[in-house]
């Protein structure tokens, strides 16, 4: 009697042995399974924001931040001063498309003690060899540009070609110092570009300085 009990015991305990590999088994499983699962979410959700981030920040124009600009000091009265924004790059190398902006640009301005606006219109311009475009120049530019017309929202810009291109018109109201350190153009392109839109960031790097006018 007391083998048979001995081996019953024995039978018993390696089966409760048996049941609780097999549980952990299962436990393990199912961790790796969760724990794969919520990988593959995460990659799923990191790669949707990607191309969401992509659809939502258009980046067809090119920065002129390499170019520093910079304007001695003017009396107030003669402060007014036009520059190229985003000057066409690769023209004729590629399809000619449509900008629809979604509203007016605005400035970034690091330094405006001189209290300055900035208006960002389009300058159309009869074609010739790349090098006229528009670098600075004083005042509002329309001495230069055929129409100098401000962006608001829907107004339209063909891109790129030799004829039209982004400008700003920076405007003092007293003395003072103006550092310009950025644009934010929102805009929108067509099918071509898979309807893209969103706000595109140009860093800049105008510099002005403004005296008081003469008595």
């Amino acid at each position: 009697m007391n083998s048979g009990l001995v081996a019953g015991r024995s039978q018993s305990s390696d089966s409760s042995v048996q049941g609780l590999g097999a549980s952990n088994r299962l436990v393990r499983r199912g961790f790796i399974l969760r724990a794969v699962g919520f990988l593959a979410a995460a990659l799923v959700v990191a790669a949707l924001w990607r191309v969401y981030s992509w659809w939502t920040s258009p980046d067809l124009l090119p920065s002129n931040d390499a170019i520093g600009l910079g304007m001695g000091a003017r009396p107030v009265s003669q402060a007014e001063w036009t520059f190229g924004v985003s000057i066409p790059e690769d023209v004729g190398q590629g399809e000619v498309t449509t900008l629809t902006f979604r509203s007016a640009p605005t400035a970034d301005l690091d330094v405006n003690t001189a209290r300055a606006d900035v208006v960002f219109s389009i300058c159309t311009r009869d074609p010739g060899p790349k090098g006229t475009f528009l670098g600075g120049a004083n005042g509002t530019g329309s001495h230069y540009c055929n129409t100098l017309t401000p962006i608001t929202s829907a107004t339209t810009l063909q891109w790129p070609t030799m004829s039209a291109y982004i400008v700003a018109t920076l405007t003092p109201h007293q003395a003072g110092r103006v550092h310009i350190v950025g644009a934010n153009l929102d805009y929108a392109l067509p099918r071509g570009h898979w309807w893209r839109h969103g706000t595109q960031h140009l860093p800049m790097d105008v510099r002005q300085k403004v005296s008081p006018d003469p008595r």
